[in-house]
């Protein structure tokens, strides 16, 4: 088993698809902020309204407490970035590069054919592709935590601030952890990069919406059941950046330890059965 996850480790070291997609989301962070300050900016006079192509509306020039990346604030940019959809992106984008490519080079079957058990050699390129989502969405918080010191300030930085940030943080990487197990199957299954790609990000885009109304046909029907309590990236974006309710805390680490088990016993059951070419 250590000579197997070695072996993955060693792998990711040498791919470029993480460094690539981590990269891609700085890269994104980056820009929404710029963004931002240009029209906080703008707002506060600093800028000329329509600078680089930016109107900003005269609803919000007349807005009071006009930086409205203070309105924002610290927490809301990293709930922006990590749990409305933008950083699963790009993870599940490289969770398929990751996995469809060993397919595609043959290196599952190089591994396989070596005589280790089949169910190691899926646990150990679940873990390696595991630590390396929970890397880019810790990357992508620091980065994004960074940054809104350096242009936010650090006015509202105190216990409490600390206390949510901890907090929600901590449940969204684990959510994060969950979703990335939910594609690893999706890759593990179909085996085919476009199609992988397309239905994680379909996944990211619409299951939220499909799942909102799925509760109102049940609501109709009075039916007390709510799917949104249930599906992983639902939960995800209800969770506060504040005030995170115990009810909550626990609510969302059963959901998302259950879509974890349940991916990797489904995805170590089809791996074990299904062909390798």
């Amino acid at each position: 088993m250590y000579n197997l996850i070695h072996a993955e480790f060693y792998k990711w070291k040498k791919s470029k698809s993480f460094l690539v997609c981590l990269l891609s989301v700085i890269g994104m962070i980056l820009f929404v902020y710029f963004m931002l300050k240009v029209v906080s900016e703008v707002q506060t006079g600093e800028l000329e309204n329509g600078t680089g192509g930016i109107i900003v509306s005269g609803e919000l020039m007349e807005e009071q407490n006009g930086d409205i990346l203070k309105q924002i604030g610290i927490l809301e940019m990293i709930s922006q970035i990590i749990s409305s959809g933008t950083g699963s992106i790009f993870s599940a984008i490289f969770i398929c590069i990751w996995i469809v490519s060993e397919y595609s080079h043959g290196a599952i079957k190089n591994t396989a054919g070596k005589g280790y058990v089949r169910g190691k050699v899926f646990l150990a390129k679940y873990l390696s592709t595991t630590m390396s989502i929970l890397l880019m969405n810790l990357i992508m918080v620091i980065v994004t935590l960074l940054i809104g010191f350096v242009t936010i300030g650090t006015e509202d930085v105190d216990k409490i601030f600390f206390q949510n940030f901890f907090s929600y943080v901590a449940l969204q990487l684990l959510f994060n952890i969950a979703f990335g197990s939910i594609v690893m199957v999706i890759c593990e299954c179909i085996r085919n990069m476009a199609a992988s790609i397309g239905i994680s990000i379909f996944l990211i885009s619409f299951s939220p919406i499909i799942i909102s109304g799925m509760d109102m046909l049940f609501q109709a029907l009075h039916l007390k059941l709510k799917v949104s309590d249930y599906w992983i990236l639902s939960v995800m974006n209800q969770c506060p950046i504040e005030g995170i309710t115990m009810e909550f805390i626990i609510r969302g680490i059963v959901v998302a330890i259950m879509w974890i088990v349940l991916s990797l016993v489904l995805g170590m059951i089809h791996f074990k059965k299904a062909d390798i070419k």
